[in-house]
């Protein structure tokens, strides 16, 4: 696996991405990282080979009402319209084919990954994880929300649907309320760094 190919599958380990921002000039904002780095007629060239082998797919946006369309395989000129803009809406994402070689190169430590976010409730926030003590140590030590002492909601999931292509046998939710207004102190973004690393990156410089 080569840099761009990781880039590739890594930068849809936890969700999907549009295809057409593939090609845009602000990709590194839009991602908040740095972009794969190939020219339009090597990501096309990229981005078959990887549908062409089954490790990744496409879908557009969940309708209401429905189910939402399962992952199906693009063609080379399919592609290349939706990167292009001339098909729009049409995301892509890993396949458990793709998780599994990600997973070769990167290591990861599921029992380290953490997934948080804001509640239904504008005011509650949830955190994830395989590991119970991981996500309560993270609400007492490094959450970036104010978290209301003794708000929380434990919820064991069995099995635990991680992200949207892994699946783990158990997981940990837990829901609790935050104060818009309290302080929060500055955070260490070393730390934190260092805190939710849970796969290895094997280009990392």
């Amino acid at each position: 696996m080569d840099e761009a190919e990781f880039w590739l599958l890594d930068v849809v380990v936890t969700g999907r991405v549009p295809l057409e921002w593939l090609l845009w000039e602000d990709l590194d904002e839009a991602l908040n990282r740095p972009g794969h780095g190939l020219d339009p007629d090597a990501l096309l060239d990229m981005m078959d080979r990887l549908f062409r082998g089954g490790f990744i797919n496409a879908r557009r946006p969940q309708r209401s009402g429905d189910h939402g369309e399962l992952g199906r395989f693009l063609h080379r000129s399919e592609i290349e319209a939706t990167l292009h803009g001339f098909e729009s809406g049409m995301s892509y994402g890993m396949t458990a084919r793709g998780g599994a070689r990600w997973e070769a190169v990167t290591k990861p430590d599921w029992s380290r990954f953490l997934d948080e976010s804001a509640g239904i409730d504008p005011d509650e926030v949830e955190v994830l994880g395989l590991d119970r003590d991981r996500v309560a140590s993270h609400l007492r030590q490094h959450t970036l929300w104010a978290v209301v002492p003794g708000s929380e909601r434990w919820e064991k999931l069995v099995p635990w649907q991680a992200t949207y292509w892994k699946t783990i046998p158990r997981g940990y939710r837990v829901t609790v309320d935050w104060q818009r207004e309290a302080p929060t102190k500055a955070p260490d973004w070393d730390a934190y760094k260092r805190w939710i690393q849970w796969y290895d990156n094997p280009f990392d410089a």
